[in-house]
């Protein structure tokens, strides 16, 4: 009886033997093991069977809150909507979805550069399309030094893409003519086209965006003989009486006022309060914000543009945004898209979704933009050649605009 005991616990033992190797040499983690792949390769888009991946990630600094929610909405609304459009159509070439990854930054460098952080370390995307802030561009641009992730943006100051000795950051990319740029060729309309001499500048020295297109413009003036009168204002003023009384009684024959939205209808209201009932030359945030002057933006304010809204390319897409969006789109709603086309044409010629890889693209693409066709320099980062769009209106309250394309 014993021995069979003995006989009975022996078999038993080979059988418990046996299972435990068979539970052990399965394809189950054990405990220790994570249990699903590690992030960086959970980041990684699936490709598909041509090695191209399905899935192109991009980020989107813009202002849906704040001071600059007139420009930054309709930018925002025009992205969502043109991305839908291709991811409609199966995406880039039918092969690449886009995830658009937008985050709001309040008009503000410091949520600028924390979006941009953000969408670099936790979101992993390839790209960024920066907003119109140059102050959030100054913000950023050294810290893409730092995430070796492009930003193709709508800034306007030069220094967002050029460091203090002069060299260039190697991701930050500025997809529409400079401030310098737009100053000058507003310079040279007021003059040759208006035939102004003496023209009264007036900018808000601490804002980047006044400063850098005054300065070009007054730039453009010195080196063709033109005589400026220069004030200067704060930000948060209200009240640009002193400035222009000043600018009237120096009988300036021109009133030349860039700034952002918030101040624009005010400055032309108490212009022509005063009885300044000169030619005033805009920039490219006048338009739709100075249609809240009323009667005072017509006729002789000029409106000024990246792109045509009279002609058909940009009216129709600004007409399939509005019925599908309710926003009315900008100028700087069309720059955004022309940031992203950069993007995908660089994206179509590499094939990656790595930031690095993707970089070393973005200055070999040419791109049939809506401010017209162009590239962006290898040795400046920036674009060159394109027109402005020099509109006024006749009537306000029909908001119809006449203009002219001008370089």
């Amino acid at each position: 009886m014993k021995k069979s005991i003995a006989l009975l616990l022996a078999f038993a033992m080979v059988l418990c033997f046996v299972a435990c190797q068979s539970t052990t040499t399965t394809d189950k983690p054990s405990v220790s093991q994570p249990t699903t792949a590690p992030k960086e390769e959970t980041a990684k888009p699936v490709e598909s069977t041509d090695g191209i991946p399905t899935e192109l990630v991009i980020g989107s600094i813009q202002d849906l809150t704040g001071f600059s929610i007139s420009q930054g909405i309709p930018i925002a609304k025009a992205l969502e909507y043109y991305v839908d459009q291709i991811n409609a159509a199966g995406g880039i070439d039918g092969k690449t979805k886009i995830k658009l990854v937008a985050y709001d930054t309040q008009a503000d460098p410091t949520q600028g550069l924390t979006a941009y952080k953000r969408l670099c370390t936790e979101d992993k995307v390839s790209a960024v399309i920066g907003s119109h802030i140059s102050g959030q561009g100054l913000a950023i641009a050294p810290e893409t030094d730092v995430q070796k992730v492009p930003v193709v943006a709508i800034w306007i100051d030069p220094n967002c893409v050029t460091r203090d000795d002069g060299t260039i950051y190697d991701y930050s990319y500025i997809a529409q003519l400079t401030g310098i740029q737009q100053g000058n060729l507003e310079a040279k309309f007021a003059s040759e086209r208006l035939g102004h001499k003496k023209i009264g500048v007036m900018y808000a020295q601490d804002v980047a965006f006044g400063v850098t297109l005054a300065n070009g413009f007054t730039q453009y003036c010195e080196a063709n003989g033109i005589e400026t009168v220069v004030e200067t204002y704060n930000a948060a003023d209200v009240d640009y009486t002193v400035q222009l009384m000043k600018l009237k009684s120096a009988d300036v024959d021109c009133l030349y006022f860039p700034s952002y939205e918030t101040a624009i209808q005010e400055a032309i209201r108490q212009a022509r309060n005063l009885g300044i009932t000169v030619d005033i030359v805009g920039c490219n945030s006048y338009f739709p914000q100075a249609f809240e002057a009323g009667k005072a933006c017509e006729n002789n304010v000029y409106f000024v543009q990246n792109a045509d809204f009279n002609g058909e390319k940009v009216g129709t897409l600004a007409a399939e945004v509005l019925a599908a969006t309710g926003v009315e789109t900008c100028t700087q709603s069309f720059i955004a898209i022309d940031c992203l086309q950069v993007i995908i044409e660089a994206f179509r010629l590499c094939h990656s979704t790595d930031p690095a890889v993707l970089n070393e693209y973005i200055t070999k693409v040419q791109v049939a933009g809506y401010q017209g066709d162009f590239s962006l320099s290898p040795e400046k980062h920036i674009t060159a050649g394109l027109p402005l769009v020099f509109s006024t209106c006749p009537n306000v309250e029909t908001k119809e605009l006449v203009s002219e394309i001008f370089n």
